[in-house]
């Protein structure tokens, strides 16, 4: 099961499709936490941690992220199975 099928929205129609096709095909639940992203969300997101606060969640600048061109999905595990998210650094 796939949680957050909405944020699948705008997102490459392969891209969208394999990812379903794995999440059925998991022993686990997961939820899918980013899809499409416009430049301005892009630019926010790039300035946590940097100008903005909070912390570091993207190393990618606006313009340049994979996610503004429906190329990219973040999805997260669950976590009540013992499974962690891993940050790519």
């Amino acid at each position: 099961m796939i949680y957050g099928l909405a944020k699948l929205n705008g997102v490459h129609p392969v891209l969208g499709a394999a990812t379903l096709w794995l999440s059925v095909r998991s022993a686990y639940d997961w939820k899918v936490v980013s899809g499409m992203r416009d430049f301005s969300l892009q630019r926010d997101l790039y300035a946590m941690g940097r100008t903005a606060p909070g912390a570091v969640v993207t190393d990618a600048p606006a313009g340049s992220s994979a996610h503004e061109f429906g190329l990219a999905v973040d999805v997260q595990p669950p976590a009540d199975k013992g499974l962690s998210v891993i940050q790519d650094s």
